[in-house]
């Protein structure tokens, strides 16, 4: 009884003379429909919805004829968190989005009172405050967020919603929305809603700890729209026709509202002023908008809301039996079009239909509702098993119901500084600004300038994942490829969603090139925080740097780069970075790595350090042998490649870039091949790598082979391990030495069939290595080791390797039957000449 009496008296406080509180859920066609109704029968003197107060003066926006719905206010500020002196990295960035669309409550409200001349405002705690009074509860504040700014994280939380949802039979609490109000709000008075929907929110709002609202930033905001209601009610009235207030928010919090607006004080309302704030109107997507995609806040798939709205609106006597017959037919008519299912017919939409609307009547629904219309899909449209036919028709039920609507936003509305800034740089360097078919772009980056100012344009919006150029071909200076390019080649198209991304991108700055050194500082920064920061994780932030032209950005990374170096207990990570600083001084002219001054100092200071760690990576574990592996070859690659660059020699004295000596890498080698404990694959690829440098006889090679290989050694796995390795280092070595094809075939003359067969791939990947040509120089020595000169081998082109390896194993199992059963010489009379044909294959 307490609790139904605290019920009614909230919903007494909703609705007086002076002020009307709406409470609404974000996107919902029922709540949006009700409020139109209301507003044109009562005409209001003031319409007050909840969204951050800065956003007031962007009404004008909203409210223009060009505006076509889903929008979005886009927002971005930048604050400098405690303590940080460091202008780049100590920066706490934030963003968020307030989606409207055609049926969201806010829209409805902010047109509709507009119609009959209501005072229209934004009353919840303006973004900056709402995070700052949030973050203050975290332990590590500042974190980059783009988020929904009409998140319902209070309505999956509740335990209250969650245990009506169980007893009602639903399956989430967007299912139980629509059943309690969704499918029956649009009936009615709107006053009926209002109780309803409070109800509702009231009970939600039961088991949430006051801790909690405390901690998210919730009575912040809402002693802001409190304090703002106040002051309306204080104002005198306009000439309205009755002079009402109308308030629309969220019922979570719009059940509160009433009680503080009318308490004698209110809590201070905490405000912050943040170094740099924006907020603009964007074009916005139902994709982006549907709650089942990530968005955060409203009512899920709107492409089929949207169909409710517009049956609302155009006045059907059954709006929903409207919307389920036409998502019947259009599913149907599209499913036929794309050849889905092949067989859905017109009998099979009305036999959809049927299910659907047993369905609402069997859970007591007045039309049927969203969840209704999914499930008389799957149940009479998808026939028998889900499979591919039937995953593919819900799927496409999936796009029908999500929609592909697109906004427009009117021409004044602005644009960020840095979609501004992407425009203007667009222009200067004539690369595509209309969205048209994909335009090549080649940049002679070693000889041009100009080129090379266009190349970092690239690579910065590159870095910030803003989808308008894709590199196609030239020098990858990041992974060390095809650097006897001297031509980049990219391939550049402008689209809507290069400037939907850039806005988003606006919170790390009002420049495509501050917003990219923003990331990049975001990056070193989360590089920091580790315990252990790998070198080679530092190097590929340094390449980057020098890539998108900021010099500033580099010359900190390099400073920082010698206590990463000295830190890094990897031996892999140490040589990757190394190697990518090789890459870099080599490649100096493009990327203006001269610059640098540290960058000498760093080389010999990470290969010291390289060479050091390298033996005691001899005695890791076998599983992390493959990183060691690596390193090494790529190291020695490195090392030879030294001599390619013409101007090493000559700069020696004026760069201090002198090359490197070879001497202690090798000597760190000869270590690892003597370790006991080292992984059979490191130890493979060191004896390859001392022989291909002179530093390993062939006989010692051989040896070392041997006793790697020898059935006494153990597992075959180690044996092929130790083989993989060598060949990685020295695969010439299978076709210039026989003495080493012997080998092998002895190692596989100890192995059982079926031992053969379980070890057949990792062998096959030992010489994954070798070329076609190279192969078949290995294959002729095989051959003529065995007294070979022509194989003639059955092909039937049908046979996959799996059919192979199946017949195989078949095989063994029958033979190794026939010698349990004493049948044995039978295998030796068999002529198989005399099998089928297919027995060949």
């Amino acid at each position: 009884m307490a609790l139904a009496d605290g019920l009614r008296a909230m919903q007494q406080k909703l609705i007086t003379p002076e002020v009307v509180y709406f409470p609404v859920r974000h996107h919902s066609p029922a709540c949006a429909w009700q409020i139109r109704q209301w507003i044109r029968a009562h005409r209001p003197r003031a319409v007050l919805v909840e969204g951050p107060d800065d956003f007031t003066p962007l009404i004008r926006h909203l409210l223009h004829e060009k505006c076509q719905p889903p929008v979005a206010i886009y927002t971005h500020y930048r604050i400098q968190l405690p303590g940080s002196k460091n202008k780049q990295t100590g920066d706490g960035r934030h963003a968020g989005y307030y989606p409207l669309c055609d049926y969201s409550p806010e829209w409805v409200a902010l047109r509709e009172g507009h119609a009959v001349g209501a005072d229209l405002r934004f009353i919840d705690l303006d973004y900056p405050s709402q995070r700052v009074v949030e973050d203050a509860a975290q332990e590590k504040p500042g974190a980059l967020k783009i988020e929904s700014l009409q998140a319902e994280h209070h309505f999956r939380r509740s335990a209250y919603l969650q245990e009506l949802a169980r007893r009602l039979g639903c399956r989430d609490h967007d299912e139980l929305w629509d059943r309690l109000i969704e499918v029956r709000g649009w009936q009615g008075a709107p006053e009926k809603l209002v109780h309803e929907v409070a109800a509702y929110c009231w009970f939600s709002r039961l088991d949430c700890p006051q801790e909690v609202m405390e901690a998210d930033g919730t009575l912040a905001r809402e002693a802001a729209m409190a304090t703002a209601i106040r002051e309306v009610l204080g104002r005198p009235t306009s000439g309205a026709a009755d002079g009402l207030v109308l308030v629309v928010t969220g019922g979570f919090h719009t059940v509160v509202l009433p009680d503080l607006v009318n308490a004698e004080s209110l809590p201070p309302v905490p405000r912050h002023e943040p170094l740099e704030r924006h907020s603009c109107l964007t074009r916005y997507t139902f994709n982006q908008l549907d709650s089942l995609s990530g968005y955060g806040a409203g009512m899920p798939q709107p492409g089929y809301y949207q169909a409710c709205w517009e049956a609302f609106t155009s006045g059907d006597d059954k709006p929903l039996d409207v919307v389920a017959l036409r998502m019947i037919v259009e599913l149907g008519r599209t499913a036929r079009a794309r050849d889905l299912a092949g067989t859905i017919s017109a009998a099979d939409e009305i036999a959809v239909l049927a299910q659907t609307q047993g369905l609402a009547q069997l859970r007591g629904h007045p039309g049927p509702s969203r969840e209704d219309v999914w499930d008389g899909l799957r149940g009479a449209m998808v026939k028998g098993e889900m499979g591919a036919d039937g995953g593919a028709l819900m799927a496409l039920a999936r796009q029908l119901f999500t929609g592909r609507a697109t906004g427009e936003v009117p021409p004044d509305a602005g644009v960020p500084p840095l979609v501004e800034d992407f425009r203007q740089m667009a222009r200067q360097t004539r690369l595509p600004l209309e969205f048209a078919t994909t335009e090549g772009v080649a940049l002679e980056i070693y000889k041009k300038e100009t080129h090379r100012k266009v190349s970092r344009f690239l690579h910065q919006l590159e870095y910030l994942q803003v989808p308008f150029g894709t590199r196609k071909a030239g020098p990858d200076f990041v992974n060390g490829t095809n650097l006897r390019r001297i031509v980049e080649h990219w391939d550049c198209q402008w689209s809507p969603h290069t400037e939907a991304v850039l806005i988003e991108r606006s919170v790390y700055g009002s420049s495509v090139r501050e917003a990219a050194a923003s990331k990049l500082a975001e990056a070193v920064a989360k590089l920091e925080a580790n315990t252990n920061p790998g070198t080679g994780e530092g190097v590929a932030l340094l390449v980057r740097a020098c890539l998108m032209g900021l010099p500033d950005a580099a010359t900190l990374l390099a400073a920082q780069l010698g206590n990463w170096i000295a830190s890094d207990p990897s031996f892999s990570s140490v040589a990757n970075g190394l190697g990518q600083m090789l890459l870099l001084w080599q490649s100096r002219e493009p990327l203006e790595a001269r610059k640098l001054n540290l960058l000498p100092a760093l080389v010999k200071a990470a290969y010291q350090r390289a060479c050091q760690l390298l033996e005691q990576a001899a005695v890791l574990p076998e599983d992390q042998a493959e990183p060691v592996m690596l390193a090494c070859l790529m190291l020695r690659s490195r090392l030879a490649a030294q001599g390619d660059d013409e101007e090493t020699d000559t700069d020696t004295d004026e760069d201090g870039a002198g090359p490197l000596d070879a001497a202690p890498f090798w000597d760190a080698l000869r270590r690892v091949l003597e370790q006991a404990q080292c992984a059979p694959l490191l130890r493979g690829a060191a004896a390859g790598l001392l022989y291909t440098a002179g530093l390993l006889e062939l006989e010692p090679l051989l040896a070392i082979t041997r006793g790697n290989l020898a059935p006494a050694v153990g597992e075959s796995a180690r044996q092929i391990a130790f083989l993989t390795g060598l060949l990685k280092a020295a695969r010439e070595l299978t076709w210039r030495e026989p003495r080493l094809l012997s080998e092998v075939e002895a190692l596989m003359t100890h192995w059982s069939d079926d031992e053969f067969l379980r070890r057949l791939p990792d062998l096959r990947l030992a010489w994954s290595d070798l070329t076609p040509r190279e192969t078949d120089r290995v294959a002729a020595l095989v051959a003529e080791n065995h007294g070979v000169t022509h194989l003639s081998l059955p092909r039937n082109a049908g046979v996959t390797e799996a059919d192979v390896l199946a017949a195989l194993r078949a095989s063994s199992v029958v033979e190794k039957a026939l010698h349990e059963d004493g049948l044995a010489s039978w295998l030796e009379t068999l002529d198989p000449q005399s099998l089928p044909e297919a027995a060949h294959a």
